[in-house]
C-alpha cells in the first residue's frame, strides 16, 4: 500500500512482488480515503471549473465517502 500511496504503478508492484497476474496484487491494492482526496484534488486542479457547484464536497468526508461508495 505504501508504494501505491506513494505514485507506484500496481503493474510495477505486481512485478515486484512476483505475482504473475495483476489481479493478484488487486486484491491487496486497494485506495484509501487520502488516496482518492488526492486523486480528486488531481482531477479537479487539471480542469476548469464546469460550474459553482463543482466544490460542493470539498472538506466534506460524509459525501467524498458516499461518492466512493465507502458508506
Amino acid at each position: 500500500m505504501e508504494w501505491l500511496a506513494n505514485g507506484m504503478p500496481k503493474k510495477a508492484i505486481a512485478e515486484l512482488l512476483g505475482h504473475a497476474d495483476l489481479s493478484t496484487t488487486d486484491i491487496y491494492a486497494k485506495s484509501d480515503i487520502t488516496m482518492k482526496r488526492r486523486d480528486m484534488e488531481r482531477f479537479r486542479n487539471d480542469r476548469p471549473p464546469v460550474d459553482s457547484t463543482e466544490e460542493f464536497w470539498r472538506g466534506d468526508e460524509d459525501t467524498i465517502r458516499k461518492l466512493y461508495g465507502l458508506d
